[in-house]
């Protein structure tokens, strides 16, 4: 069985260049927190050689997550820059609390859907939310519904009991 982090790493690149079809992969932190879940995930992408923007709107959060991603292990940091630090487009990981694509991402990563998603000038879309914020998840809910009734590629992805990701759902758009 892949695992979904390596899943998203298999993100369809030739050289620089993503997959045309836009696709958005919710992942529905049920056994562990954003802060243990984000790391794994960032590092596949970048040994992938893909930028990432990260997108939460609470500052506090960004802050806390700049440091969380500089000492997440003892044997190596996530190199990434933040809203307010210079040269943006020289980090693979952008961290910002509103989407700006200063560092050129190949993929969005959502860390809380307070606003609706915004598909544009990207292929690649990540949405983390938790179980323990109803008012989230069914923020999630709608934005899902729309985003298939509107024919993107959707992928649902849920923690089994040993906090391992499992593909929940998806939706594969048709021609």
């Amino acid at each position: 069985m892949v695992d979904s982090e390596d899943k998203i790493a298999q993100i369809s690149v030739a050289g620089n260049e993503v997959s045309s079809i836009p696709k958005v992969n919710f992942y529905h932190l049920t056994r562990s927190s954003l802060f243990e879940a984000l790391p794994k995930l960032l590092e596949k992408l970048l040994q992938k050689n893909l930028k990432v923007e990260l997108i939460h709107e609470d500052m506090t959060v960004l802050e806390a997550l700049d440091k969380a991603l500089w000492t997440y292990s003892p044997k190596s940091c996530l190199p990434h820059g933040m809203k307010g630090d210079p040269y943006p487009t020289q980090h693979p990981i952008w961290l910002t609390d509103q989407l700006t694509h200063l560092n050129g991402a190949h993929v969005l990563v959502y860390c809380s859907l307070s606003h609706p998603l915004k598909i544009k000038d990207c292929n690649h879309y990540v949405v983390f939310f938790d179980d323990q914020d109803s008012d989230i998840v069914n923020r999630t809910r709608a934005q899902w519904k729309v985003l298939k009734d509107e024919g993107y590629v959707l992928a649902y992805w849920k923690q089994n009991s040993q906090g391992k990701w499992e593909e929940q759902s998806s939706k594969i758009k048709t021609p």
